[in-house]
C-alpha cells in the first residue's frame, strides 16, 4: 500500500496499527472457528481442553494476528501452548493443508469454513469456548484519492460487508 503496488488492502488490522498515511476502515467483524477435516478424530470435541494433544497449523508470521490467535485462546483457557505442526502464510494454502491432512486442526474465519463451496469438506468444530474474532476493515492510502476503478470496488465492499454485519450472530441476538 504505502509503494504504490496496490490500491487497497482487505484485512484484519495489525496490533500495532496501521501507522500513518494510510486510512482503515471497518468493514465487518468476522468470528473463528477451529477447522478440520470432516474425518478428523476431534471433530466432536467442544472445548479447547479437548484439542491440547492435536496437531495445530498456525496461518500468519509469529505469535500474534488472527492467524495464531489459538495461541492466545489456549493461554485464556489456561491451558499450554498448542502444538504447531506446520505454519504458513497464506490462508488459501492452509484450507488446502486441511483438506489433505485430516490430523490437523487450524484457526480460521468463520466465513472462510462454513459458506460453500469448502463447507462440503471442511468442517467448524463445536466448541463452546469463546474463540477470537476479528475486525476485517479496509484499507487504503489516505494521502491518494482512489483510482475510479478502486473506488468502484470499495463502494462494492461496503455494500457486501453491510450484509455480512446482518448475518453475524450479534447482530442476530
Amino acid at each position: 500500500l504505502r509503494s504504490g503496488d496496490m490500491d487497497m488492502a482487505i484485512s484484519p488490522v495489525p496490533d500495532v496499527g496501521v501507522g500513518t498515511g494510510l486510512s482503515c476502515e471497518p468493514l465487518y467483524r468476522n468470528d473463528s472457528v477451529v477447522a478440520a477435516h470432516p474425518l478428523h478424530p476431534l471433530r466432536h470435541a467442544s472445548t479447547l481442553g479437548e484439542l491440547t494433544e492435536a496437531e495445530w497449523l498456525l496461518t500468519g508470521q509469529g505469535l500474534k494476528g488472527p492467524g495464531s490467535a489459538i495461541v492466545q485462546a489456549f493461554e485464556s483457557q489456561g491451558l499450554g501452548p498448542p502444538r504447531v505442526a506446520l505454519r504458513c502464510d497464506n490462508i488459501g494454502t492452509a484450507q488446502m493443508l486441511l483438506l489433505t491432512n485430516p490430523k490437523l486442526l487450524c484457526l480460521l474465519p468463520r466465513k472462510l469454513v462454513c459458506a460453500p463451496p469448502l463447507d462440503r469438506f471442511l468442517i467448524a468444530l463445536p466448541l463452546t469456548d469463546t474463540l477470537p474474532s476479528h475486525m476485517v476493515s479496509l484499507i487504503y492510502p489516505s494521502d491518494l484519492p482512489m483510482t475510479p476503478v478502486a473506488a468502484d470496488f470499495a463502494t462494492l465492499l461496503r455494500r457486501e460487508a453491510h450484509y455480512l454485519r446482518q448475518e453475524s450472530p450479534e447482530t442476530r441476538a
